[in-house]
């Protein structure tokens, strides 16, 4: 009964989003955002990563933020988390994603942008390393 009303509901949802124009958000390697991060220069993902750190050693005990700070909303992230690295959103799609991932660790400091969806295992791929 209750895999019927989940069902139906998301029937609905898929097709109130046709009917008002709504596409769905695409995670994979063919979004706009994954496209727009891989174009991100070696100078704009330096100052991302200084951005970041500088951000999180000042503020250590945060480990979501829902409201955006300023020096990352030119960049399009929706939210920022933090586990396993500094998680900076810049689309969600059901259950995947699209992040770009910096690592601060010693000698392994890096960017990484983080995709996955429509039937696509999460991709990782290397943009900016110290």
């Amino acid at each position: 009964m209750l895999l019927n009303n989940m069902r139906n509901i998301i029937i609905i949802a898929f097709l109130l989003s046709i009917l008002t124009g709504c596409s769905p958000a695409i995670c994979g390697a063919d979004s706009k955002e994954v496209t727009y991060a891989k174009a991100l220069t070696s100078l704009q993902l330096k100052k991302l990563f200084k951005d970041t750190t500088e951000f999180f050693q000042n503020n250590e005990r945060i480990r979501f933020i829902g409201e955006i700070p300023a020096q990352f909303k030119d960049i399009g992230i929706k939210a920022i988390s933090v586990h396993k690295g500094i998680h900076l959103r810049l689309q969600s799609c059901f259950d995947h994603y699209i992040d770009l991932v910096v690592f601060d660790q010693g000698e392994k400091q890096r960017i990484e942008l983080w995709y996955g969806g429509n039937g696509e295992k999460l991709q990782k791929d290397m943009l900016w390393k110290k």
